[in-house]
């Protein structure tokens, strides 16, 4: 499945959390952040429910010691960060929908 990456939640995530994507991974620029976007929505490592919103789903792709975590809602990327292996955990026991 395909996932809409507008503009608009590039200039976005770059406004706010692009410091973190600067300096862990050199991305300041739309360009490269939308091509490591696509590249782990294509390939993520895990693919996580939310718990309380079906519509919603977290794309993770493992970044050196961080998580890359891509919310989606439907069928579109809503925003994008890099998570700790604690915020990992934490999402875990309380966000994210448990398996069967």
């Amino acid at each position: 499945m395909k996932y809409a990456i507008s503009e608009e939640v590039l200039v976005h995530i770059i406004r706010r959390h692009g410091r973190d994507f600067s300096r862990m991974l050199g991305i300041n620029k739309l360009s490269p952040l939308k091509k490591l976007l696509e590249d782990a929505l294509a390939n993520p490592d895990e693919v996580r429910l939310d718990a309380y919103s079906p519509d919603v789903k977290y794309f993770l792709k493992r970044v050196n010691d961080l998580w890359l975590m891509i919310v989606v809602l439907e069928d579109e990327v809503k925003t994008a960060y890099l998570i700790s292996p604690k915020t990992y955990k934490r999402f875990a026991s309380k966000r994210w929908a448990r398996g069967p």
